[in-house]
């Protein structure tokens, strides 16, 4: 039998470039008012070494013309697909177009008869040279790669008889680009030859830019919400979509719908929940946060700024959860539902933890746990086989969850129980008189499947030839074991 190691989690590596991409969108996104996310483009170069490309965009553009009148059917439908572009707010007018610093983007088109729901598309072309011979993808930071390599994803076509493959619609003009960075990708356009031409911006991120593809896929971010209590320690985790005070406040008000009312909440001072929305100032969060929770009878305290150390309880828990998260999910990525449906498991998880005995009888097995305080009975998951060994690759969306469940079951598990013994010599004293016949203890077994902690009762103290207990007799639903003192953990937990 080989022996199973555990896993190094997997860890990219950034390049220079990389972490400067990623530090400018953290330091540059924002959640409009409408619920897009805004972002910059991220420039490696200076934009302003880009020269005069306006003639090349009109000569593009002319080009494309002498086609329409070969093609009614190409004009067409290119018209029709810019006609959209500007109703949808996707691009707009540029007033004035004598203002410096304006870069043209050539455009052509794009056709795919199989295409499902767009059989032609515009494609801007950043990749053309300007006069001082770049171009604005020359001045852009690429981004570290989010999605899945195309390897993966054409070898997992092998594990089916069937495929289906799909076309997402407007992907990348769902995210805003911040409008002093709109004149950096104009356009020109006209519907009619005889007409003169106009400049229009690209509102939005384009595709054909190089950074387009991590800005799209990075900004599906969110972000977690965690909730302790300070009696029960019992754990409640929201996904909210953005930092912004009106997320936090709707996390409050499912957390209240389904946990029901606090007295009084403590909380980080505020900065915490403000985060990246920019356009909140710190005393305007808390007062709104302050005002809702009044109306609803709570009492909610800030604690003091730069002061984590009095907030020990919750922050011990974020640290958890994010390090074993961060491990787990590393670069896989989620929808919503399917990332909300593994936090809601975690969280299971996190309330299934052992407190104290229910009992002090003899007989009795069952342990005090938080989710007794959240739904009156121990907390239950669906019971599946572990899919550990099984390559993320060969598995499919719902196994994939139960993959990331079990993987931070595995981790976490391991690591609490872990900090739960004491850390002092196994011949000590102190260590010792913890051991006593009938005492309840938690048995270190990393093949249990989530939420089921393996509970035992101490029926025997096995003592070493110098003395002190190395090991216990433990009486366990299916008889008597033996294990060390290193694999179990008496209960009850200060």
């Amino acid at each position: 039998r080989i022996n199973n190691i555990e896993d190094i989690p997997k860890t990219n590596l950034l390049s220079t470039q990389e972490s400067q991409c990623e530090e400018t969108f953290q330091r540059e996104y924002r959640r409009t008012d409408e619920g897009r996310f805004e972002v910059s483009l991220p420039f490696r170069a200076d934009p302003n070494t880009l020269r005069e490309s306006k003639a090349i965009a009109f000569k593009r553009l002319c080009s494309m013309e002498r086609k329409f009148r070969k093609d009614p059917e190409l004009q067409a439908r290119y018209i029709e697909f810019m006609n959209e572009y500007v109703r949808l707010g996707h691009m707009s007018i540029l007033p004035n177009d004598e203002e410096k610093g304006i870069n043209y983007l050539p455009q052509h088109a794009v056709i795919k008869e199989a295409s499902i729901s767009t059989k032609l598309r515009v494609v801007f072309d950043a990749s053309s040279p300007t006069t001082s011979g770049k171009s604005l993808n020359d001045c852009l930071l690429v981004g570290p790669t989010i999605q899945p390599k195309l390897f993966e994803l054409l070898i997992r076509f092998r594990q089916h008889p069937y495929v289906l493959t799909g076309d997402i619609v407007k992907m990348y003009r769902q995210v805003m680009v911040k409008p002093e960075h709109r004149l950096h990708q104009c356009i020109l356009w006209r519907d009619n030859p005889n007409k003169p031409v106009k400049t229009f911006t690209l509102n939005m991120v384009t595709y054909g830019v190089a950074s387009a593809p991590y800005l799209r896929n990075k900004s599906g971010k969110v972000y977690l919400c965690l909730i302790v209590c300070m009696a029960t320690k019992a754990i409640h985790l929201e996904l909210v979509s953005d930092l912004s005070t009106e997320g936090f406040l709707n996390a409050l008000k499912r957390f209240i719908s389904r946990r029901g009312k606090c007295d009084s909440i403590l909380s980080d001072n505020g900065r915490n929940f403000v985060g990246a929305s920019q356009f909140l100032s710190q005393s305007d969060h808390q007062a709104t946060i302050i005002n809702y929770a009044s109306n609803l009878g709570i009492l909610w305290k800030f604690i003091p700024p730069h002061s984590p150390h009095m907030g020990g309880l919750w922050k011990a828990n974020v640290k958890s959860v994010k390090t074993h998260l961060k491990a787990v999910i590393n670069d896989t990525l989620l929808s919503f539902e399917e990332f909300y449906t593994v936090l809601t498991q975690i969280e299971a998880i996190l309330n299934s933890r052992p407190l104290c005995p229910l009992s002090n009888s003899p007989d009795e097995l069952e342990v005090l746990i938080p989710g007794h305080f959240l739904i009156g009975t121990s907390l239950m998951a669906l019971p599946e086989k572990s899919v550990l060994d099984i390559p993320q690759n060969r598995i499919n969306r719902y196994q994939l969850l139960t993959h990331l469940q079990q993987s931070f079951w595995k981790c976490w598990s391991k690591e609490y129980v872990a900090q739960l013994q004491q850390h002092t010599k196994w011949k000590t004293v102190v260590r010792n008189n913890e051991l006593q016949i009938g005492k309840l203890v938690i048995i270190r077994d990393e093949t249990s499947p989530p939420l089921k902690w393996r509970i035992g009762r101490i029926c025997e103290l096995h003592a070493g030839t110098d003395s002190p207990t190395r090991v216990v007799s433990l009486k366990i639903t299916t008889g008597i074991i033996q294990r060390p003192l290193a694999k179990i953990c008496v209960l009850p937990i200060d």
